[in-house]
């Protein structure tokens, strides 16, 4: 099928009737072809964009409409894409690599519009992305000469993570050790003071549990029982 023809002629007009065969058939051909190829075209589209582009009577002018359209939605894309790779923050979910190749592929989104961003500006973009606890490693990048690519940046990030991770969880058993012992010191404490109050109500001759096992009463023991020195 010969569709693509009205995509390569010129619009061409109904011949008269006095028309030659040659002149007629060429026509045929074209309004077929004209007529299949925005009919697929229509067809290949969403709602939303079918509607938003003005029907011509040339499918050949139909797609330049359609391109029209796409290139002014381009704009667009290239802004949001951009803002998004200069706003991306890594705040400590998943892992550094996977952040840093979610900021690669907004930018080969880009690069596929027509906007190349280098190696260098990727980096910068990498590292302003990356919190506080990645101070150390910024600081290097600042105080080298050379400059770092993507792929090695990946790498001294993934490293640098474990360390923090690992320092972190060296953090967390030291403060499990120190609340233990401040806990042991306090029931000691708490124990001492305990004792200390005994002995004092013991000095001050408060009641005891002494029992006399004559009389069989509470208060004395048996020796200082009156029964017992009679």
């Amino acid at each position: 099928m010969d569709y693509d023809i009205d995509l390569k002629w010129d619009a061409l007009t109904e011949p008269a009737a006095d028309a030659t065969a040659d002149v007629k058939r060429k026509y045929e051909r074209w309004e077929k072809a004209n007529r299949m190829a925005t009919l697929i075209m229509l067809k290949t589209m969403t709602p939303s964009l079918r509607g938003s582009i003005p029907r011509s009577e040339s499918a050949k002018d139909f797609l330049a409409a359609i391109g029209l359209k796409f290139k002014e939605s381009e704009k667009g894309e290239k802004g949001v894409l951009l803002n998004k790779l200069t706003e991306m923050k890594y705040d400590g979910r998943g892992c550094v690599r996977a952040h840093i190749m979610n900021m690669a592929d907004i930018a080969n989104k880009l690069k596929g519009l027509n906007m190349t961003i280098d190696d260098d500006m990727m980096v910068h973009f990498a590292l302003n992305s990356l919190p506080k606890e990645f101070k150390i490693l910024k600081s290097s990048y600042v105080a080298q000469r050379e400059n770092w690519t993507l792929n090695g940046l990946v790498t001294i990030c993934v490293q640098e993570e474990n360390n923090i991770i690992m320092e972190r969880g060296q953090k967390t058993v030291n403060m499990v050790h120190d609340y233990r012992v401040k806990q042991f010191k306090e029931k000691r404490g708490n124990f001492a003071e305990k004792k200390d109050k005994e002995n004092t109500k013991m000095k001050e001759g408060k009641p005891t549990r002494l029992k006399c096992y004559l009389c069989r009463k509470f208060g004395h023991m048996k020796r200082n029982c009156t029964r017992y020195q009679r």
